[in-house]
């Protein structure tokens, strides 16, 4: 979800970085890409542990879920081209599923938002696995809510934990350059793609493709 249909990244960068003033801590952006992908609860402990606060991450999450809820609601955008592709996906017929680190809450202002809460067969988050990308068990639950067997699941993903993930799955990977997305390592995704609007969708929309 995060980076590949909304981009929301400047709003989790906004949402940490004013969570954490409050202590006296300057987040820079290098101290915050290491996290992409992953949920809010590693990055706010992670953060912590880095600048050695004395303040435990349970007490600080519930801040920082709440402004990243109001900042999702008034400033979410989808990426460009994202919601068109989505619907090419379900015109061919697709499964669709969204496995997202994000917390349900955000998940469903997302799909509300952009008018979405009927177009996928799987919504999975971060909150439903114990492991968290790069582990695969966010992808290997959405198949098997899908009921669809990982080798014939391909995964858009773009941070380097979900590659990764989505290649431990054992699934095809798409990496998405996203607009919003530096400093990730897409190596090891099957093919990589910068746009939605210019991409023709090979393989998954290819003809025979189920």
């Amino acid at each position: 979800m995060d980076g590949v249909l909304t981009d929301s990244e400047p709003l989790h960068v906004q949402a940490e970085k004013e969570t954490f003033a409050s202590f006296g801590v300057t987040l820079k952006p290098s101290d915050l890409y290491r996290y992409m992908g992953r949920t809010p609860r590693i990055l706010i402990q992670g953060i912590i542990e880095q600048y050695g606060l004395n303040i435990h991450a349970d007490a600080l999450y519930p801040r920082h879920s709440e402004r990243l809820r109001n900042l999702y609601r008034s400033r979410a955008e989808p990426i460009p081209g994202a919601l068109e592709f989505l619907r090419r996906c379900l015109r061919q017929g697709l499964k669709l599923g969204l496995a997202s680190s994000s917390e349900m809450n955000l998940i469903r202002i997302v799909l509300q938002k952009f008018q979405l809460k009927d177009s996928f067969h799987a919504v999975t988050s971060g909150d439903e696995v114990g492991r968290v990308k790069p582990d695969p068990d966010i992808f290997l639950l959405t198949a098997k809510k899908l009921n669809c067997p990982p080798k014939r699941c391909a995964v858009i993903e773009d941070s380097g934990a979900g590659v990764r993930a989505a290649k431990a799955a054992g699934m095809f990977c798409v990496g998405f350059k996203g607009i919003n997305s530096p400093e990730q390592d897409l190596s090891p995704a099957d093919i990589q793609v910068d746009d939605f609007r210019s991409w023709d969708g090979y393989p998954l929309l290819s003809e025979g493709v189920r």
